[in-house]
């Protein structure tokens, strides 16, 4: 695995190279054929940790088809070092592997993991209150439902409205509201640390086909927006789209 460091100048790029061989040491990578980022952010804590999630592809003779994990940066991106062990949940007595995964902090160190998982299988989510240092029981989300075989989706900490006494973020997440197929992607509130989750979502951004997506907020005449980057799926193309949205609390 390659770090490059962006130096705020295009063509002064770091080459990585002591990365690679720290994180191919780490136990966790051994043996393993594929690890994978895939689309959406990563964040950076309230503490200044970087937080990057991940999933690695093990071998059909591990017994487990997704692990996902994380790395952390507690100096801007300069070293990294894996954080703890997520636990997978079980469902029915079979365990439930997850990938594509994104991150959110919900409370000075306190982290949620949300994961896409296979087969038809809600999504799942990981909790650590330390950072990343180490994960808690992971569960099943059963609000959170898939089309068959999964769907990348985003997360999002939000700051609770002043009036909500709530000290605590919020969370928006998106994904393809079906069961079946990728269409529908819609938005889901979190007023309780990613806990629960809104049923039906808050806002349907598209009903029609649209896959991975990308959630970032931002202000705007005082006003707290929203955008989502999202893959618009027709008979004949994909596109890349952008909608941006505001939210009523």
């Amino acid at each position: 695995m390659v770090f490059v460091q962006w130096h705020n100048d295009p063509e002064l790029w770091g080459s990585g190279a002591g990365e690679t061989l720290a994180l191919n040491q780490a136990p966790l990578f051994s043996k393993v054929p594929l690890t994978q980022h895939w689309p959406g952010h990563s964040i950076k804590l309230e503490s200044g940790r970087l937080v990057v999630t991940g999933n690695i592809a093990w071998p059909k003779s591990v017994g487990e088809k997704n692990q996902p994990f994380v790395i952390v940066s507690d100096n801007n991106g300069d070293t990294w070092k894996m954080g703890g062990k997520i636990q997978l949940p079980k469902l029915n007595d079979k365990s439930v592997s997850g990938n594509e995964c994104q991150a959110v902090e919900v409370a000075p160190n306190d982290v949620v993991i949300n994961c896409r998982t296979p087969g038809t299988y809600p999504r799942i989510q990981c909790y650590s209150s330390d950072g990343c240092d180490t994960f808690g029981p992971s569960e099943v989300m059963q609000t959170l439902t898939e089309p068959k075989n999964g769907c990348q989706g985003s997360i999002l900490g939000i700051s609770a409205p002043l009036m909500s006494d709530d000290q605590k973020s919020w969370a928006l997440f998106s994904n393809p509201n079906s069961k079946r197929l990728r269409l529908n992607l819609s938005v889901r509130l979190s007023k309780d640390s990613c806990k629960t989750w809104s049923d039906p979502p808050i806002k349907v951004l598209e009903c029609l086909g649209s896959g991975y997506s990308d959630l970032t907020g931002f202000t705007q005449d005082n006003q707290q927006k929203f955008a989502c980057l999202f893959e618009r799926i027709k008979i004949t193309s994909r596109n890349i789209d952008l909608i941006i949205f505001t939210i009523d609390i």
